[in-house]
């Protein structure tokens, strides 16, 4: 059992008191010294002893005389000095004794040092092992916590980590600056709808907090008719840390499908949250986000596209170029992303090679396609013309659609088709021309393609489609001619 191994008195301070100190014996190498906080005045209080091992003391009370304040005064004092160091030693004998039944391990300076503080204000009856332990174990989890907190990146903070440590290409950090924006205004509207002090926190985000981040991406354009000046605020400037100023920023509906592929980017960010270990939480569990839903994919007849390669520009260079590289484009199959990097050392032997930039994470396979007379004659006519040294003089991919359209337009081709309509979800006849885009060069090579060989693997090697793409099994039945070849197979 622990006892006193020593008691002596501190230095004198200038209100000439000195502080009892108190060296306990708890084992042979466990011999803690403590400062009691217990102040006292020589001629109130005897060390009984002398030398290293005094144990024993005395609190002297001066006997009180009738209308003699100072004695009285006195006494209480002594008195009260007799309480408190009684309890303080008390206390540590408690505490002592209890960790030695429970866990001896702990005979410890820290511990005791802990243990003292937190029961400086209770009775020693009520010092109990689990007592000590639950409490200590509580403080160093909210330590713990407040460490965390301190040092905790903000939502996009982590946003931006997750774009730099998982951007995979330029268009895959551009698609999900997207979101970033998106989840910006979200934010900063719930804050000025409800006037509350509301913050994304990847600790906190519910389930209700994505099904209302997908309801507010639905109604968002509406929304901000009602309040024009707040969102023409937070388009022209968004906070700091969003760190992104657009040009031209505007708000438009959005369809099924752009919902459906923001909630997949958001759903996809938790599960990078989840596996770097940044937050336990994952509200989208038993979230239904859904697919997207698309027509059947339209494009070019090889006569359309021939006569879009043949056709006089005139005078109009700027029209001509880019008709070249959309007939380039035609030719090859890839994405615009992947187009807009190409250089002349993606050629070699006649055969363009490229990994897409689309799908390098999850499937990073070398596409190779072997290159017609005609794209290896555009090559030729543009060699060395682009400043940045890429096979052709590009310019922004906006423009190059809306170039599109026009060079289509100015062709003549503007045949009926049957489009899907993004917002209703409606199937609505357009003119070919009105819907031209860069990816319609992407379709025309692997639609023209599959009509001739009909086999969707060596298409897929050229066109960089991963292994199961729901986008290229739609390429499966594009076609009337397609389908009668098929029914020739069978007539009698």
């Amino acid at each position: 059992m622990a006892n006193i191994d020593l008691i002596k008195l501190g230095k004198i301070r200038k209100d000439g008191t000195k502080e009892v100190l108190i060296r306990f014996y708890v084992t042979k190498f466990f011999k803690p010294q403590f400062s009691t906080g217990v102040f006292v005045h020589d001629y109130e209080f005897e060390l009984c002893g002398v030398g290293d091992r005094i144990r024993e003391y005395v609190v002297i009370k001066p006997e009180p005389k009738k209308r003699d304040s100072v004695s009285m005064t006195r006494r209480n004092q002594a008195n009260k000095v007799e309480a408190d160091l009684s309890k303080f030693i008390g206390r540590f004998l408690k505490i002592a004794d209890v960790t030695k039944r429970n866990d001896p391990s702990l005979f410890v300076r820290e511990w005791f040092d802990s243990c003292m503080r937190i029961t400086a204000s209770m009775d020693i009856d009520d010092i109990s092992f689990k007592f000590l332990s639950d409490t200590l174990k509580e403080e160093q989890e909210k330590k713990e916590e407040a460490k965390v907190q301190a040092e905790k990146k903000s939502f996009f903070q982590l946003f931006e980590i997750y774009l730099k440590e998982k951007g995979s290409s330029d268009s895959w950090v551009k698609n999900n600056r997207v979101l970033f924006r998106d989840l910006s205004r979200y934010e900063a509207y719930v804050r000025f709808a409800f006037d509350k002090p509301f913050v994304l926190d990847v600790d906190t985000i519910t389930k209700d907090t994505i099904s209302d981040f997908r309801d507010y991406l639905r109604n968002e354009k509406t929304i901000s008719e009602s309040c024009p000046a707040f969102f023409d605020g937070i388009l022209k400037k968004y906070p700091t840390e969003i760190g992104t100023i657009r040009k031209s920023p505007k708000l438009v509906d959005r369809g099924s499908n752009s919902i459906v592929i923001l909630m997949k980017r958001f759903k996809a960010f938790f599960s990078w949250l989840n596996k770097t270990n940044r937050t336990k939480n994952m509200p989208f569990l038993g979230i239904e986000i859904g697919s997207e839903v698309y027509g059947t994919p339209v494009y070019l007849t090889t006569e359309e596209r021939n006569t879009i390669a043949k056709h006089d520009f005139g005078a109009n260079k700027m029209l001509s170029e880019q008709r070249d590289i959309f007939i380039f484009q035609c030719l090859v199959g890839c994405r615009v992303s992947d187009l807009m990097k190409f250089t002349a050392d993606n050629i070699t032997d006649g055969i363009l090679s490229y990994v897409p930039q689309k799908t390098k994470d999850e499937s990073p396979k070398i596409v190779r396609v072997p290159l017609l007379p005609y794209a290896l004659e555009l090559i030729k006519k543009y060699e060395g013309v682009d400043k940045k040294g890429r096979l052709f003089p590009f310019i922004s991919s906006q423009k190059y659609n809306d170039n599109i359209k026009r060079i289509v337009k100015a062709c003549g081709i503007d045949r009926m088709v049957i489009v899907r309509n993004p917002l209703t979800g409606e199937n609505e006849p357009k003119p070919i021309c009105d819907v031209a885009s860069s990816h319609m060069a992407r379709r025309t090579f692997i639609g023209g393609l599959y009509e001739e060989i009909r086999d969707p693997n060596i298409i897929a090697k050229m066109s960089g489609h991963v292994e199961g793409s729901k986008a290229f099994n739609r390429y499966r039945d594009i076609s009337d001619n397609t389908l009668m070849a098929a029914l020739k197979n069978i007539s009698l």
